[in-house]
């Protein structure tokens, strides 16, 4: 996965241009933002249904621990749009992960971080969605570069990357050990990606 380092996914004012934008889907998910019920009732531990979707016990993995400032930040601005939030599995209706930016753009720079259930993983979900997800951000007027860090050792958290068009611009230390490889994102960059009309499934 491309790492949640405590950040909520970006809210902007319900009124800019493109504040419906907050649903993303592909052939097989849908990327929308956390209903406020959704964030309390995982906060209540097992799995559980709402809306029609199903919240397996292993959603949102490594995305859990900063679930309770997500909570707080979304009712302190109920009327935020976010840039991101659960995917969904729209064949079973079941969250399978989390995607989304880490913060406001700045600079013309956002980063995101995304994540998938164990059970989820090796099937391009993943590259699935961060594919739309990414080329809706590259198209936002105020971002010009996306960004993404993972670590060494995570090959199935790079090939998702390098096959959005990602490219590996340097490694930095983590707070918490080791290191973390930083990958940029430019419209250029994504415009020299072959076209993926078919998931790579089998692939991360």
């Amino acid at each position: 996965m491309a790492r949640w380092r405590g950040q909520h996914p970006t809210k902007l004012p319900a009124t800019v241009e493109y504040a419906d934008a907050v649903k993303w889907e592909s052939a097989r998910l849908a990327l929308e933002q956390i209903p406020v019920e959704v964030l309390q009732r995982r906060l209540l531990g097992a799995d559980f249904s709402l809306a029609g979707v199903h919240y397996p016990s292993a959603w949102p993995g490594d995305a859990f621990p900063i679930f309770p400032m997500w909570l707080a930040q979304r009712q302190a601005n109920p009327d935020g749009i976010e840039w991101g939030g659960m995917i969904i599995e729209r064949a079973s209706c079941q969250a399978i992960g989390t995607m989304g930016a880490k913060g406001q753009p700045i600079a013309g720079q956002v980063e995101i971080g995304y994540g998938l259930n164990p059970e989820s993983k090796g099937k391009g979900y993943a590259t699935e969605i961060a594919l739309v997800f990414t080329d809706w951000l590259l198209a936002q007027p105020n971002v010009r570069e996306v960004w993404a860090e993972t670590h060494p050792q995570n090959r199935a958290s790079q090939r998702v990357l390098e096959k959005c068009g990602f490219v590996f611009q340097e490694q930095r230390p983590d707070p918490t050990g080791g290191f973390l490889n930083r990958y940029r994102l430019t419209p250029e960059d994504r415009s020299i990606l072959p076209s993926l009309t078919e998931p790579d499934r089998g692939k991360p």
